[in-house]
């Protein structure tokens, strides 16, 4: 996940939080020393992995974030196979596998997937219905064979994503016949949290990229008060 995040554009009353898990997409130990950071992939170099898990997890996320009312919304089918891009701490990767689908948690930080790893032995525990695997990625790369998932899940990594175009005909290679990418991110102009306003992809430009990949694209504006949902389907 990308750790590029500036921290002043997110307060919730006195609470900092840091937005999401899909905002540590490269983090300065795995990324190659070549890789060059867009503007919004350079405000979270000096957060540790264990800092960053707690604040991605904050209770108070879930007020904005509204996960369970997602996961409702999305409608998955039964025994779905999603992969959650940019899993960061498994803030959505825990809670689908926690409620029966089979996920794969992916990711190119190598302490993010240690952590998730251990939370994965204490969900089959739990929830021996669902699952959690995880699998440490190269940048640019989703780690996924062609065919393999039924949804693609990324939540706030659209707007650090280099050469989008080509990765998002990949994220299209990776699903299944009739899959669907789901692309959560932060809507235009100013907002209690999320990256400054000129870190951001607007939203018609993102439905336009994701188009011209591929998928017919919907979208849902209602639901969450500061993000965007756009669903494309593969045809």
């Amino acid at each position: 996940m990308y750790r590029n995040l500036d921290i002043s554009s997110i307060l919730i009353g006195s609470t900092i939080l840091i937005v999401l898990s899909g905002i540590l997409f490269a983090c300065k130990e795995n990324k190659p020393a070549h890789h060059h950071l867009n503007s919004a992939q350079k405000h979270m170099h000096s957060y540790s992995t264990d800092e960053l898990i707690r604040l991605f997890d904050d209770p108070a996320r879930d007020e904005w974030q509204k996960p369970r009312e997602v996961i409702r919304f999305l409608n998955l089918s039964p025994g779905a196979v999603i992969a959650d891009l940019g899993a960061g701490s498994g803030y959505f990767s825990l809670r689908l596998a926690r409620a029966g689908y089979r996920v794969i948690a992916l990711d190119i930080d190598k302490e993010f997937i240690a952590h998730l790893e251990q939370k994965s032995t204490v969900l089959k525990r739990e929830n021996p219905k669902g699952s959690l695997e995880t699998r440490l990625i190269e940048p640019g790369k989703t780690g996924l064979m062609p065919n393999e998932v039924d949804v693609i899940l990324t939540v706030n990594t659209y707007h650090h994503f280099d050469d989008r175009l080509t990765f998002l005909k990949k994220m299209k290679e990776a699903l299944k016949p009739g899959g669907q990418l789901v692309v959560i991110d932060f809507k235009d102009g100013e907002l209690p949290v999320g990256p400054k306003p000129d870190h951001k992809i607007q939203e018609s430009q993102m439905v336009e990229e994701i188009s011209d990949a591929g998928f017919y694209v919907t979208e849902n504006i209602e639901l969450l008060p500061y993000q965007v949902i756009l669903i494309g389907r593969s045809e």
